[in-house]
């Protein structure tokens, strides 16, 4: 399947915003879902539990988080009866700090039946900057 399946309700589900030690996942403030591409809209919480010690006085929020959400909402989107088989070309341009809001865009790049790929950029929306980007492998 190559179409968004995937809504707005259904992402902001999978999105909880509790947890010990603080929520694992960003709030969404908006989507906008297409069949092949999807722009998602993220607060990343101070209070984020993957601030904990990551680093002590300057925390970050580290590159497997950051490629766990793109994964995990690409597959929830566009596959979600795929298999993730794996990342090309991941690239970390810039460090996330708390307080930030992020963009995720995230696009088809082939047929999902077929053994699909789906590109991800997160954007650190108040600079402009990209903060990390890649290509996860479906099966």
């Amino acid at each position: 399947m190559n179409r968004a399946s995937g809504t707005l309700s259904s992402v902001t589900a999978l999105l909880p915003q509790d947890g010990v030690g603080g929520p694992r996942w960003p709030r969404l403030v908006d989507a906008n879902i297409e069949d092949q591409q999807a722009a998602l809209r993220l607060w990343v919480p101070t209070d984020l539990y993957w601030f904990g010690g990551h680093f002590d006085g300057r925390p970050v929020l580290p590159g497997v988080v950051q490629t766990h959400w793109a994964a995990t909402l690409a597959a929830h989107i566009f596959a979600p009866d795929a298999v993730f088989t794996g990342i090309d070309g991941l690239k970390f341009h810039r460090l996330v700090s708390p307080a930030v809001e992020l963009t995720l865009r995230l696009s088809v790049a082939e047929d999902i039946e077929a053994g699909a790929s789906i590109r991800f950029v997160f954007h650190a929306d108040a600079v402009g900057e990209r903060v990390s980007a890649g290509r996860l492998r479906y099966q």
